[in-house]
């Protein structure tokens, strides 16, 4: 908020360059245009524009097919204020970004000010061009988070009070305590909450409230067979489960090949002098017995054929 602040009240001064990235329904939107109502009231006598992505992707191309680039050019990098609104937008569209990047450097050229918003860090949009990164990534990068539980509380006091509704103390805690994820979906439950009220006639409590948002709080789901593995495997630090869905001789790519092989164990340490004497002797007498046995053999078959003969 102090960046936008600053912003609104001073472009081009304590940051020159603002990117604001977050999830859906976090406000990005309306901090962009405070930005441009705080400039309107502050400074009037300065140009600005406000657009989306698509828009300016729109307008870009409808410039290139009816010959009108430089119109295009003029309106947009001749401004003291340039304000875009989702400019993930621009991923996978070539030349709308060269456009783009051109744009930028003309307006930071000319000691102006570009402020964007983005739902992911300047680095996670697919396909934008590393110079346009490098741009991006140079300006102050700020990340918008969910609102607190008194941010959340006063947001759907002041909404409550704008519809003309008076939600109980304990309906307020209850809601903002439920749902956290963004404002959008805060909103949402402020404004079906009131409606079934005034469709059922019943007063809004915390009884009803709970009935009404179901439909915003996330379901748990139980767990499935794959993060199960995971999870075990991370606990007991184990690469790779074999299993059913997994080849048991398989090496997991991700892990090292020093670490994918199975442990070796320490092999036997070698005889001590005694034990090899032991050895030694016992195989010896395991020897003269074989031997003894052999010649006995040996004289019991001359023994027979010798009697055989005289028979």
């Amino acid at each position: 908020f102090s960046v936008v602040s600053s912003v609104a009240h001073a472009p081009g001064q304590a940051f020159k360059h603002v990117v604001l990235h977050g999830g859906c329904g976090l406000g990005k939107t309306h901090l962009l245009q405070g930005i441009c109502n705080g400039v309107n009231r502050a400074h009037p006598g300065l140009e600005w524009r406000y657009l989306s992505g698509e828009e300016f992707t729109n307008e870009f191309i409808y410039a290139v097919k009816t010959g009108r680039v430089d119109g295009f050019r003029a309106r947009f990098r001749n401004v003291d204020l340039l304000v875009i609104d989702d400019i993930h937008f621009l991923a996978n569209k070539k030349a709308t970004q060269e456009e783009f990047l051109h744009t930028f450097n003309a307006i930071d050229a000319s000691g102006k000010t570009v402020v964007l918003s983005s739902d992911r860090h300047p680095r996670n949009i697919a396909t934008l061009s590393e110079p346009l990164i490098d741009r991006l990534i140079a300006a102050m990068v700020v990340e918008v988070y969910p609102p607190d539980f008194a941010t959340r509380r006063e947001i759907l006091r002041r909404r409550a009070a704008a519809m003309h509704c008076a939600l109980p103390s304990e309906v307020l805690d209850f809601l903002a305590h439920r749902i956290t994820r963004n404002v959008r979906e805060l909103e949402g439950a402020l404004f079906k909450l009131v409606a079934v009220a005034s469709l059922t006639k019943e007063p809004i409590g915390v009884d009803l409230a709970r009935r009404t948002v179901e439909d915003y709080v996330p379901a748990a789901r139980p767990p499935e067979a794959p993060e199960i593995e995971r999870l075990v495997a991370a606990h007991f630090g184990v690469i790779g489960l074999p299993g059913p869905l997994r080849d048991p001789g398989a090496v997991d790519r991700h892990v090292p090949a020093s670490q994918a092989h199975p442990p070796q164990f320490p092999r036997s340490r070698p005889p001590t002098g005694q034990q090899a004497a032991l050895h030694r002797a016992d195989g010896g007498a395991t020897r003269r017995k074989g031997a003894r046995s052999r010649r006995h053999g040996a004289l019991e078959d001359a023994g027979r054929r010798a009697r055989g003969s005289h028979g």
